[in-house]
């Protein structure tokens, strides 16, 4: 959904897919598989999105402090643990 009003969308994710498991879907999104934002750092970007990551994370402060210089912008949401664990 981002690619409907970014110029540019690049996507970051732990997990490597097979070439049987890789998703497809609309848009122009780059995904880069593999990446462990626990240890790598994002390339410079004007903003990051997390939509429901931070809570599966081994170590989401050493992966915030991988975004902070990354990005002027963070916008994230995580599970209310009050209503769903």
């Amino acid at each position: 959904m981002l690619t409907w009003a970014a110029s540019r969308v690049r996507g970051f994710d732990l997990w490597m897919p097979t070439d049987e498991t890789r998703p497809s879907w609309p848009g122009q999104a780059q995904v880069t598989y593999g990446h462990d934002l626990c240890a790598d750092p994002l390339p410079a970007a004007d903003a990051a999105v997390m939509f429901e990551v931070i809570e599966h994370l081994a170590d989401a402060p050493s992966a915030l402090r991988h975004v902070w210089p990354a990005v002027d912008l963070l916008i994230a949401s995580f599970p209310n643990p009050v209503y769903h664990g």
